[in-house]
């Protein structure tokens, strides 16, 4: 990582930070051996630096390790990070939002009930919603993913307080999220739409499935199964 850190020529930083993103797009153990090297204590600079190729790769190896288990992923919120990511997710240039979205994304979907709910704290479940009207459909179906996985931990933190509501519902349905949510419906891809009917079936109330055209949302069972984020 010296090399990053040192170097004065950002062509060079660039390839030595898509190295370090191809072995931690290994196993735990290889995203662990990378994290034992203090990679992430300069990664603030990294992330604000010029030019855009060294924020693009530098999110790039923070996916990877926000892909990976609950004690690497406290390593970014330890860091400092969350809020330059979250504040990168709204630049002017779509790749970095891209990159700093699978980021956040990644965190939040394999997260600790601990961890969502702290990186939730900083109105993330707004700054995801303009994902939901992403044309990609890796993208978008990771935000559905993503949504599921933050209903599912409000719906653990209201069980554990007593509440009747799930914890999140309210700021869903504040922001108008369920509307994006509906529209995926219409969505071609199958893993898409039934993901969406999950979602609004599932946990949000207002929600009326015969509203749903059947011809284009199919009659079959909705799939219960989550993919992995490894897929994208």
């Amino acid at each position: 990582m010296n090399i990053v850190y040192s170097c004065e020529m950002p062509e060079i930083q660039v390839i030595a930070l898509r190295t370090l993103g191809g072995i931690m797009s290994g196993d735990e153990g290889q995203t662990q051996t990378v994290i034992e090297q203090d990679v992430l204590h300069n990664y603030k600079n990294l992330l604000q630096m010029q030019p855009i190729k060294i924020i693009k790769e530098a999110c790039y190896t923070l996916s990877n390790i926000a892909a990976g288990n609950h004690a690497q992923i406290e390593v970014i919120i330890s860091a400092g990070l969350i809020d330059i990511l979250l504040e990168l997710m709204s630049s002017p240039n779509l790749s970095i939002q891209i990159e700093s979205y699978w980021v956040i994304n990644n965190a939040i979907y394999n997260g600790s009930v601990e961890q969502v709910q702290w990186i939730l704290s900083k109105n993330v479940i707004k700054i995801l919603k303009p994902f939901l009207d992403n044309k990609k459909n890796n993208i978008l179906k990771a935000c559905l993913d993503c949504y599921l996985k933050i209903l599912k931990t409000g719906q653990t933190i209201s069980k554990s307080k007593g509440f009747e509501k799930n914890f999140y519902i309210e700021e869903i349905l504040q922001h108008s999220i369920d509307e994006s949510i509906e529209k995926c419906v219409k969505n071609p891809e199958k893993k898409i739409y039934k993901l969406a009917i999950k979602i609004l079936e599932g946990y949000i109330d207002e929600y009326d499935s015969e509203c749903v055209d059947t011809d284009e949302c199919d009659s079959g069972e909705v799939d219960n199964d989550i993919i992995d984020f490894e897929e994208f």
